[in-house]
């Protein structure tokens, strides 16, 4: 398939065969693929297995990244979370952690950030510091389907005629 060849074969099964039927006429695609690498870079040296809490009850041991470095931090009493920022190297994108301060506050904070004025504004009280970080390794994947998709941009007839 075009995606997986063009993304090395890092975004497989884009389109579920199912959702396509014989009256379609085009298929639109946004291949996403985003390996960003942080302007302060975690050492694999520091990454090592640590208690990650799930609830305040349970925890599990998972691989950490650690390191200390400036980054914009912010200590929110409005939200009961923390937030942290971390810029990817180009300097136009960045990753934003908010994390509640009560292990078993992210119910709470959910609802608090369902506020459209919330996070922007714990966005602008958020300041430089040195800060030591402590992240989980992780990794995103995401489905659309893209019959749900269309439909919803009102896209149900032929879009595109042949050349």
């Amino acid at each position: 398939m075009w995606v997986e060849a063009n993304t090395n074969n890092r975004i497989k099964d884009l389109v579920n065969p199912s959702t396509l039927t014989p009256a379609t006429a085009a298929v639109l695609v946004n291949a996403i693929f985003f390996k960003g690498n942080w302007q302060s870079p975690f050492h694999e040296l520091s990454t090592r297995d640590r208690d990650f809490f799930v609830t305040l009850n349970k925890r599990v041991s998972i691989p950490m990244m650690h390191q200390t470095d400036r980054f914009k931090y912010g200590d929110i009493n409005e939200l009961d979370a923390k937030l942290l920022e971390m810029s990817y190297e180009e300097g136009e994108t960045s990753f934003v952690v908010v994390l509640p301060k009560q292990y078993d506050g992210i119910e709470s904070l959910i609802e608090k950030l369902k506020d459209p004025e919330a996070f922007p504004k714990a966005r602008s009280n958020m300041y430089t510091a040195d800060v030591h970080v402590s992240l989980p390794k992780f990794k995103i994947e995401t489905t659309t389907d893209l019959q749900a998709v269309l439909k919803k941009v009102s896209i149900t007839e032929r879009i595109v005629r042949s050349l």
